[in-house]
């Protein structure tokens, strides 16, 4: 889940590989349907450290149940909006020109 300002996306990563990262080729970017716990949360992470942008890893076991991992203050996300279409950089573009 990317959060930048006050619009959140989420994207499934699936792989058949444990680190995903050695072979991009092998993977697939969907985007998903945004949980409120995990987006309320992420949410109040970033309040917490009055950050407006916040790259969070969670991992989705099978019964759907998403575990927090980290949140990456600098993380990448630009190649996922090439892979799903989302307007990740429009968001950017509006929380530096303070449009909400």
């Amino acid at each position: 889940m990317t959060v930048i300002g006050q619009r959140s996306f989420c994207v499934r990563i699936t792989s058949d590989l444990l680190d995903w990262r050695t072979d991009y080729s092998r993977l697939s970017c969907t985007p998903v349907t945004r949980p409120p716990e995990p987006r309320q949360r992420s949410r109040a992470c970033l309040n917490h450290f009055r950050a407006l942008f916040g790259a969070f890893d969670f991992a989705v076991d099978a019964d759907g149940q998403w575990w927090f991992l980290e949140c990456n203050p600098s993380g990448q996300w630009y190649w996922l909006e090439d892979e799903t279409g989302l307007p990740m950089c429009a968001a950017l573009a509006d929380l530096l020109e303070r449009k909400p």
